[in-house]
Order: structure tokens, then sequence, then C-alpha cells
């Protein structure tokens, strides 16, 4: 699959919205399970391409198995990328309500605990 040429756009044709891109998603999975290794720039780019235009659209554990997927692969280095998706489904995952009572003190990520302090106060200001 790999040698024959996939790109961003058809892991999006390969599976929906609506499915939660499964299809991609395990595609990108066995790849990573099975040659971690991988040196194909040009499949590596594609991964990130795709990664970008759906990861907000994704459910959840889709999310989850990308990331770790996309962290699998040795040679995929988009620090930032990586960062977003996991921000991204900490964000989703924890309810941003009564925040005192919800965060785990495990989370250690500063930027995720900042970031649902200010949903939570938003939310607080636009409540009636």
């Amino acid at each position: 699959l790999v040698k024959r040429g996939y790109d961003s756009d058809d892991m999006i044709a390969l599976s929906s919205k609506k499915g939660g891109y499964r299809r991609a998603i395990q595609l990108i999975s066995i790849v990573a399970q099975t040659s971690p290794n991988l040196k194909s720039r040009h499949f590596l780019n594609h991964i990130q391409a795709f990664a970008e235009q759906v990861y907000e659209e994704l459910p959840v554990g889709h999310s989850s198995r990308l990331l770790a997927s996309m962290m699998r692969l040795k040679n995929l280095r988009n620090s930032k990328l990586i960062n977003k998706i996991k921000s991204d489904i900490f964000s989703r995952a924890i309810p941003s309500h009564p925040l005192e009572n919800r965060v785990d003190q495990t989370i250690s990520n500063k930027h995720i605990k900042e970031h649902l302090e200010r949903e939570w106060a938003n939310e607080q200001e636009h409540s009636p």
C-alpha cells in the first residue's frame, strides 16, 4: 500500500466522516505496527496531511488510535501536530464543567488545564 502511492486524499476517500475515517486510521495503524521504522517521507508526509485535515472531526477513540499510531512511527517527527491532537483529545474527553471536581490530578500538561479553565470561565460568564 505504501509503495502504490496512497496520499492523504486517498485516505480521506477511503472512508467517510460519518464512519470516523476508520479504514484510513486502520491503514495507518497497520503500517505503524508492521514497520515502525518506515522511512518513506512521501507516505509519512501524507499521514501528517491526513491527520491535520481530520483530527478535529474524529471521535475520541479514533483520535487516540491515530495518535498512538503516529507516535509509534519513529521517523514521523511533527511534535507540534502530535501535541495538537493530544490537547484535542483531552479537551473533548474531559468535561469542562465544574472543573475543581472533574480534572484528574494525573494530567500533567499545564496547557490543557489552562485551556479547560478558560473554557469553564467563558461558560460561566455566558450562562444566564
